[in-house]
C-alpha cells in the first residue's frame, strides 16, 4: 500500500437517498451537512453534477411549499405562447397574510 493510497478516505454515499432529498425540496448545503463535514464536498459535488439530470427526469418535483418557502404558479403569455412560471417566495409573515386574504395577482 502506498502513501497515497493510506490517506485516501472511502465514503459511501447514497446517491438515491440524495437525489431524493433534492428532489423533495431540500437545499443542496442541508444535504450536504447531514453527511458530515468530511463528505460535505463529495456530497455538494455529487449534487453539482448530477442535478440537472435529475431535475430534467422530474421537473416539478421542487416546485413543493414546505416550511420554509411558498411557490406559486402564474400562467404567463410570452411571444413564444404561454406557460407556466414557478415563483418561490420566503415564507414570512407578509406572504402567508396576503395569500390567505387572496391578494395573488393572477
Amino acid at each position: 500500500m502506498s502513501r497515497v493510497d493510506t490517506r485516501l478516505t472511502v465514503w459511501t454515499i447514497d446517491e438515491d437517498a440524495i437525489r431524493k432529498a433534492f428532489l423533495s425540496g431540500e437545499r443542496p448545503g442541508a444535504i450536504a451537512n447531514r453527511h458530515g463535514s468530511q463528505a460535505y464536498g463529495a456530497v455538494a459535488g455529487l449534487i453539482y453534477a448530477k442535478k440537472r439530470t435529475w431535475l430534467a427526469a422530474e421537473p416539478f418535483s421542487r416546485e413543493l411549499s414546505d416550511a420554509h418557502r411558498i411557490v406559486l404558479h402564474k400562467h404567463v403569455q410570452g411571444d413564444n405562447g404561454s406557460h407556466v412560471v414557478r415563483i418561490p417566495l420566503p415564507r414570512v409573515s407578509m406572504h402567508v397574510r396576503a395569500l390567505t386574504e387572496g391578494h395573488t395577482n393572477g
